[in-house]
């Protein structure tokens, strides 16, 4: 068995924590914000109660795409419940 040329959906949602610890492939986003003129790269502390590398240090925000969404509009919601900046496509 290979690797497929285009990811195809499961058909089923699973848990977070079940993803991680089976180790299936899923998507995601992460998202670096910079500060171009400083050159400042904005990074958070994971909870200690994250199940994957706690508490260490993460990009700006990250998360996993699910069912139907894309990943520009995880990559929104993301940054706001991370966050709390709220981001408009203008």
């Amino acid at each position: 068995r290979g690797l497929l040329a285009q990811p195809v959906p499961a058909g089923y949602a699973k848990p977070r924590g079940d993803v991680h610890r089976d180790g299936d492939w899923h998507r995601s986003v992460h998202v670096w914000i910079v500060d171009p003129q400083t050159r400042t790269v904005v990074l958070q502390q994971r909870s200690l109660e994250k199940d994957t590398n706690p508490g260490k240090w993460d990009v700006s925000c990250a998360g996993h795409i699910t069912g139907s969404d894309d990943s520009r509009e995880t990559a929104v919601r993301e940054i706001y419940e991370e966050i709390g900046l709220e981001v408009t496509d203008a």
